[in-house]
């Protein structure tokens, strides 16, 4: 589960479903619980559980995720639409954006870094973090 930065009633979950979901609490709060038909959005695109969702500290809107299907994602979350999606060796294990927002990174079960530029939607850098 992550807050959204900008949004304090905004969340998003990731699940054992393969799904993404955006919720709203309240204004007021809870008075009963939410379920089924009451998130503002599903972000649907990975095959397996997701493991992680990061929101970007400064593009309002929009969501990185990975999955033991060895992707990590990125959506426009007002859209609820995949904008970018890259194939891993293994299940991606963390995931991080930078404080400006700017590069995304994962780390992977084999111990490998990698760097995403979202504003060109390709990867940067990888790094081996074998010792």
């Amino acid at each position: 589960m992550a807050f959204s930065p900008f949004l304090d009633n905004v969340i998003a979950t990731a699940s054992n479903d393969s799904l993404v979901k955006v919720w709203a609490i309240p204004e007021f709060g809870l008075t009963e619980s939410l379920g089924e038909g009451d998130e503002l959005g599903n972000l649907v695109g990975h095959q397996k559980k997701v493991m992680m969702i990061r929101w970007n500290p400064l593009a309002n809107f929009t969501l990185a995720s990975t999955s033991i299907d060895q992707t990590v994602k990125l959506w426009d979350v007002n859209l609820e639409k995949e904008v970018f999606s890259q194939t891993t060796y293994s299940s991606p294990w963390d995931l991080d954006w930078s404080h400006d927002g700017q590069l995304l990174s994962s780390v992977t079960k084999d111990k490998m870094a990698t760097f995403l530029d979202p504003r060109v939607n390709r990867y940067c850098m990888s790094i081996s973090l074998n010792s």
